[in-house]
Parts: structure tokens; sequence; C-alpha cells
């Protein structure tokens, strides 16, 4: 009996693999799944079953029948295969994972393996272990360019940046053509602070493809951290690179109906609508617009949305996924909302989207809040800033028209999980501690000298550090010897690293008396948070808009004297307030109350100013339209 229901099965999977091969999938199922019920021990029967069924898209049944392929068969790679294409297809992607694991042990050297499971480990939040995943793979094989390139992304995400900067450089020795190696490396250079570096990067990756428009972008961006970079250079790079991006077309006819009094459709575009600084100000508007005048129409390239852009999507009359989505498919959607006035909110932090503004599919066109500087775009009609920011009369150029606020160019959300303001830590050190969590990439030469040169003033006095950048150990190092050089002995010194969370983030200001702001290129998100956190910050206002931020801020909350004109006026605002720690102590007792009560964190009275402004420009669209 035995006997003749193997012989049958057999039969019956011969004539399923005849079928298969033929393309007759479904007509195979039925002699498989017989198969299978008269040899339960066949494994191959169980295996060709589950991927018969994955073929005709059940998963479910699919993932069932490789499973018990895989307990049949576990050395089998065909059968481990398909069940990880099946638990990934499912959406059990650690699984997914688990099984792949067991198939590259039993095969170490199969490439295809090997960037599956990175893929999946670091999709499920295991980066780390895509690393070893990697690295064991380039041990066998060191000249593999793109497990090179990968290894080095994955490094860089996780703070190794001196690990993520030696396989973009191998990347390169293997292909030395490569533009985006390049622009990586640019990117890694720029995180460790060497600018000057980074931007040659930059030149050399758009050298290699003049087309590399992220690489165009960060290399813009990264000219304003560059203390020799003039406002004039900056904005003829600016033009220069960007004059290809959209013709002058103010030609061109829209269906808008140019009624200067009629509600308005404004629309904001970003990659930023989720945890991001550029949220903690774009919430505060959007939650205040008047939805009788001004409809709110949110086109977010979000590819990870997470609870605050939930959030956002809440507080928006209207929400577009633009994930993934190509330049024209964007233009079609915003065209077909009939968008009146269209708000950029990352300029060159973000090429993708610049590259919608330079096709003008509204007839209005806004930067604002992303970006401290002119996006070069012919096709970007003004640039939303403030009277600190960019002060009437001043001679800095860019291809916007200035839309000037009445009060403050921003409005500050603080995060809900913020920690209460601590005690002044001087109090229990016996000492002042100096600190400034800004991006290391604003902490160039000069500013480092000049803190230094504040620490030979202020007695026993420490500098406290904190950025993404220090998670790397390397990049301490150089940091440490930089200011060593400059007579600070290492005790005087703390660095950190990424936190995990925004609220173990503010709760570091419990260890700092006095905030102190980069330049040419300021704070903005980190100044809030410290002035919120009780921490005074002492700001210098420079030449530019990227180095008045700072001013306008403690403009709005009303201590424009922690705004100094010169290293000398910033030497002496910081000092005076170290000296005096009773001050000090009162005004960390009410910042967060100031704060509060300021323009800076009120939303309603912000999104008056603000629409105010865009029902200004608008009217001038009107009447610039019947003329």
């Amino acid at each position: 009996m035995k006997s003749s229901a193997t012989k049958r099965a057999r039969s019956g999977k011969k004539k399923a693999l005849q079928l298969i091969e033929r393309n007759r999938h479904r007509d195979a199922l039925p002699l498989l799944e017989a198969a299978c019920r008269l040899a339960p021990g066949d494994g191959e029967a169980w295996m060709v079953l589950g991927a018969t069924h994955g073929r005709l898209g059940d998963v479910q049944a699919a993932i069932h029948c490789s499973e018990q392929a895989v307990s049949i068969m576990p050395a089998s790679i065909q059968a481990l295969d398909n069940l990880a294409l099946g638990y990934h297809q499912a959406g059990r992607i650690e699984e997914a994972c688990s099984v792949l694991e067991r198939r590259l042990a039993l095969d170490p050297h199969h490439r295809d393996t090997v960037l599956r499971l990175a893929q999946g480990l670091r999709s499920t939040g295991q980066t780390e272990r895509a690393i070893d995943v990697y690295r064991q793979y380039l041990r066998m094989h060191p000249e593999d360019t793109e497990l090179h390139m990968k290894l080095g992304i994955a490094c860089e995400f996780t703070g190794e940046l001196s690990h993520a900067e030696a396989h973009y450089r191998r990347t390169l020795e293997l292909q030395p053509g490569s533009s985006g190696a390049m622009q990586n490396l640019a990117n890694v250079l720029s995180a460790q602070g060497r600018t000057a570096e980074a931007i040659a990067a930059y030149r050399g990756a758009l050298e290699l493809d003049p087309g590399n428009a992220i690489a165009r972008s960060n290399y813009l961006l990264n000219l304003h951290y560059e203390p020799d970079c003039s406002v004039q250079d900056i904005y003829r790079e600016h033009v220069e690179r960007m004059h290809h991006a959209g013709a002058a077309d103010h030609g061109r006819t829209f269906g808008n109906e140019t009624d200067p009094q009629r509600p308005l459709r404004i629309g904001f575009v970003s990659p930023d609508m989720r945890t991001h600084s550029v949220a903690y100000f774009f919430e505060a508007l959007l939650e205040s617009m008047d939805a009788g005048e001004f409809a709110s129409y949110c086109y977010a390239d979000v590819p990870l949305p997470d609870a605050t852009t939930a959030r956002l999507r809440r507080l928006s009359t209207h929400w577009r996924d633009i994930a993934g989505a190509d330049t024209g498919a964007v233009c079609n959607r915003i065209r077909s909302d009939r968008i009146d006035i269209l708000v950029d909110l990352a300029g060159h932090t973000s090429s993708r989207n610049l590259a919608v503004f330079a096709s003008r599919p509204a007839p209005v066109q806004v930067t604002w809040l992303g970006y401290p500087d002119t996006t070069g775009l012919r096709n970007m009609d003004y640039r939303v800033t403030d009277r600190i920011a960019d002060p009437v009369g001043d001679s800095t150029p860019g291809t916007e028209r200035l839309l000037r606020l009445d009060g403050c160019l921003l409005c500050y959300r603080p995060p809900a999980d913020a920690p209460a303001v601590a005690a002044l830590p001087a109090v229990l050190n016996g000492y002042i501690t100096f600190g400034s969590f800004n991006n290391l990439a604003k902490v160039n030469d000069r500013v480092l000298a000049l803190w230094a040169g504040l620490l030979g003033q202020v007695a026993d006095a420490r500098l406290y550090l904190k950025n993404p950048s220090f998670t790397d150990e390397a990049t301490r190092t150089a940091c440490r010897e930089k200011l060593a050089g400059l007579g600070i002995a290492p005790d005087r010194i703390s660095l950190a690293g990424r936190t995990r969370t925004t609220a173990e983030h503010l709760q570091l200001y419990s260890g700092i008396d006095i905030g102190l702001d980069t330049f040419p290129y300021n704070g903005t998100t980190t100044t809030c948070e410290a002035l919120w956190m009780g921490v005074p910050v002492v700001t210098k206002t420079g030449a530019a808009h990227a180095g008045r931020v700072g001013a306008s801020l403690l403009n709005a909350v009303g201590h424009a004297g922690w705004c100094a004109t010169d290293d000398a006026d910033y030497l002496r605002i910081a000092a005076g307030l170290a000296g005096d720690m009773d001050a000090l102590a009162r005004i960390r007792s009410r910042l967060r109350d100031d704060m509060r009560q300021s323009m800076l964190c009120d939303p309603p009275d912000f999104a008056r100013r603000f629409t105010r402004a865009l029902r200004d420009v608008w009217v001038k669209h009107c009447a610039d339209d019947a003329g």
C-alpha cells in the first residue's frame, strides 16, 4: 500500500512538473497537493507546491508549504530561498532575515543573499547586524565596489563616519568615475566638520556628473559653513549651478481665478513632514491658519511617515503623499489642485523638491523655513524672511524678492515631551559650563578658536559639545586635538554623540549654563531648544541670513542683548553672563516663560502675519495679471 501511494505521488509530481514547465501552474496545483498527502516526507514536493502557491498569489499557503519543505530538507538552499521570499512578501521581515542567515551559512559567497539579508536587517532597525554581514562578505570579496558603497552608507547611518569615509574612498579606488561615491564621501567629510574638503569633493562629484542634483544642492548648502566664502561668491554659485533649472516663463497661463480677496489654496512641499527640525516650525503655522481663508495642501515627500507625519496630516486641509512620485506627476497633481501659492520648505536641503518649483506648477511660488538663502531658481518668486534676518536696504543678492514678515520669520512649537527646566548646573558644579549642540559642520576652526578664548577668560569653565557626528570616535579625537592645540585641556571638554529620543537630547541641557551659537551659520532649532530649556544663547550677528537667524530669534524672545556684533562683543557678553551666577539663575528660571509669552511661541499671531503676507503677494499677482 505504501509503495503504491509513493508511486502515485511520484507520478503526480512528475506530471505537475511538466505542467509547470508549460506555465500551467493552476493545473499543477491539485497534483502537487495530492503528492504531498500521499508522501508527506517528500520535501521536494512540498517545496514545489509552495513555489506554485507563491506564483498564484497565495502567500500564506506558500509559507506553510515552504516551512514543511525546510523542516524536511534543512540544507536545501532552494527551500530556504522560497521560505525567505514568502516571509518577505507577507511582511514578516525579521523571520525572512533569520532564514536568509541560515541560507548564507550554507553558501557565504552568495552575493544576492548578502544584499537581501542586509537590506532586511536595515529595514528592521538592525543596521549593526547588516554591517557585520557586509564586512564578512567583503573579507572574502574585497573588490566588490557596490558592497563597499553599501557598507559606507550603513556605517554613516550608525555614526561610524571614519569607517564610512574609508569605504567610500575604497569605492572610488575601484571605480574612480563614481559621482555617487564622491558625493557620499563629501557628505561624510561635511559631517566631520571638514568643510573645505567636503566642498572640494562635491565639486569633484559634479565634475563627474554635472546633473547630480543631490551633490549640487549639498555643495551649495555647504558653502554657508565656510567662513571664507563671501555672500557674493555664494550667490554666484547658486545662480550658476541653477541656471538650467526652469525657464523664465512668466507668460505661462493658469486657470486660477484672479480674485484678490477670495479664499486661497496654499500648497506646502517638503520631505520633512516627519520628526524633523522643519516640523517644529511648520506645525505651528499649519495648526493656526484660518481654514475659511486659506486651504492648506500638504505635498509630503515622506517615505517613512511617523507620529509627526500623522499629526501634520490631521492639521492639513488636504494631504498628498508624493513619496516616490516623479517630478512630472507631482506637478500635475499641484496643477489639478489649482494651487494659488506654492511654498517650498526645503530649498537646497532637498534637490528633488526644487525640480518641482523649477517647472512652475503654481502661479506664485515662495520658499521659506528649510534653507537660509536664495534657491537660485528663476521661477521662485519670493523668499520669506524678516527685517532682522534680512534688513531693509541690505544688499544681499538673491533670485527671489524678499517677503519680510512683521516680526520674526519663525514660530517654534516646543516638543510635548520636553523635560522640565533643571536648576542651574553651575551652582552644583562650582564652575560654568558653556555648550553648543549645533551640527559639527557649523563648528569651524574660527568658532573653536573664539570658544577657546572664552575658556581662557572664564576660569575653570568647561565646554560641552553635542552632535551626532561625535558618535564617531575618530571625529571626537580630532575635535579634542584641535582644542588641545588651542590650549584647552582635555578635562575641560565633554563631547556627546547622538541620543535616542528628543527628550533625552533636551535633558542634556540640564548640564549647560550658557549656550554658544555658531557662525557664519547660526543655529535655529538648537537655539530654540536651548532657550526652551532655560539656557541663554550668545550669538554673533553675521553679514547674511544664515548668520542673522540667531539675532532674529533672540529679538523675538526679548533678549537682543545676547546678540554680539563681533568677536570681542561675543566674548564680553558670554563672560558677562558667566560672571553673575545669581542673574544667570534668574534667567534660567524665567526663560521658558519669556519664550512661551513671546511671538516666537505664538502660533495664532504667526499664522496671521504669515498669511497676511501671502495675501499681499496674491493681491499683487492679481494686479499684475490684470495689468
